[in-house]
């Protein structure tokens, strides 16, 4: 092989390198790092909304656990039905709070309601015998688990 020809080759080499092969590897590297740098932000933003989620849960929690301790406080306080309610009158005055009621005797007969229902009255003491079943079977659940003695009577 001469000279020129052996030159020929490097040249058309060099310039499908230089031409061709330079700018592919310069789009691969520069695509790579915008992909990198997107994947960056994106993580960093469903890091911020995992955390903005959490702390909602957290305050959410919070805010049931306060709520429960409040009306089981004023359950165990109240000495009659007409007591309970006055109370749950006040606690929801207290914290400007629209709570809604309903309670039943241990005969499913409604005692005492605030909700504002579509449905009949009657339906009422349809819903308390379902719910009475319901935590009957969710007492008897717990007594499996945990050994406690008699299902608490509603």
């Amino acid at each position: 092989m001469n000279k020129t020809h052996k030159s020929s080759y490097r040249f058309i080499s060099s310039m499908i390198f230089i031409g061709f092969l330079m700018p592919v590897m310069a789009f691969w590297l520069i695509n790579a790092f915008f992909a990198e740098q997107n994947a960056e932000a994106e993580l960093q933003a469903f890091g911020n909304l995992a955390d903005s989620a959490a702390q909602q849960l957290e305050s959410r929690s919070d805010n049931s656990e306060f709520w429960c301790h409040e009306l089981n406080r004023h359950f165990a306080s109240a000495e009659t039905v007409d007591k309970f309610v006055s109370s749950l009158k006040m606690l929801a005055e207290k914290h400007h709070e629209n709570i809604r009621w309903v309670i039943w005797n241990a005969d499913s007969e409604v005692v005492a309601k605030k909700v504002d229902s579509q449905h009949s009255d009657k339906n009422w003491p349809r819903v308390g015998k379902i719910l009475k079943e319901a935590s009957r079977v969710w007492f008897s659940d717990l007594e499996s688990l945990s050994g406690m003695g008699e299902t608490p009577r509603l």
